[in-house]
């Protein structure tokens, strides 16, 4: 069997949910290549879904010796780190990451989590609002912006953040059902053109653009999504 169909067979194991099967498969694929840098991250990527964190942390590292500008890899090493309670190393790992991408926001969070534990509050602050200015609607970092800044005496800020929180939620849980009708429903062209009405209120314009286009596709008569289509391309050209 090609590579190609190797990987294409782990991948798909994966998401049937056949983990071990999927371990199996990218393992053969490691025997053929140990440098196949795309099948030693989904390996450790699936280690780290089972809780094996120890197995995937050893696939991180030997990938970061294989690619060492790999930044989803580190980003992977932190995060296992983190859940084995070694915050020192995670911290190695996600500055390492930031190194390659300084505007990655989850590695920013993340680096802010660690720090507030260390007891580094204004530092931990700084990476928070690092991560906010990579990705404002961050909910997590916002949350635990808004506790830190509440610990630090800063309670109007503290509050604004809360707030701030609270709105993000209910939009990420409205786009959750609204993705999940979706997926459950593909066909339905009035589903996915309450999730491009929503995309766009939530001035998300790109994923907007693609639930409209989708809608067309289902219903080409479909004249609402046509009109809010049209509207897009237009203000998105001025």
């Amino acid at each position: 069997m090609a590579r190609g169909a190797r990987f294409e067979l782990a991948v798909t194991l994966k998401h049937q949910g056949l983990s071990h099967e999927s371990e199996k498969a990218f393992e053969q694929i490691l025997e053929l290549n140990v440098d196949d840098v795309e099948a030693r991250f989904q390996l450790g990527r699936l280690l780290s879904a089972m809780n094996r964190y120890p197995e995937a942390e050893e696939q991180f590292r030997r990938l970061v010796e294989i690619r060492p500008e790999h930044g989803p890899a580190h980003f992977m090493l932190g995060l296992v780190s983190y859940r084995q309670d070694d915050p020192q190393g995670a911290l190695q790992s996600f500055r390492k990451l930031l190194e390659i991408e300084p505007d990655h926001a989850e590695g920013r969070y993340y680096v802010g989590l660690i720090l507030q534990k260390l007891g580094e509050r204004n530092a931990a602050r700084g990476a928070f609002e690092h991560a906010l200015r990579s990705d404002p609607e961050h909910v997590s970092a916002n949350y635990n912006l808004a506790l830190l800044l509440a610990k630090l005496g800063e309670k109007e800020e503290s509050q604004r953040r809360f707030e701030l929180f609270r709105e993000l939620s209910e939009s990420r849980e409205r786009l959750d059902f609204l993705e999940e009708r979706v997926r459950l429903n593909p066909t339905n062209a009035t589903y996915y053109f309450d999730l491009g009405e929503e995309h766009s209120r939530q001035g998300r314009t790109r994923e907007a653009l693609h639930a409209y286009q989708r809608t067309l596709e289902i219903d080409p008569n479909f004249a609402a999504a046509d009109v809010a289509l049209q509207d897009l391309l237009s203000s998105s050209n001025r």
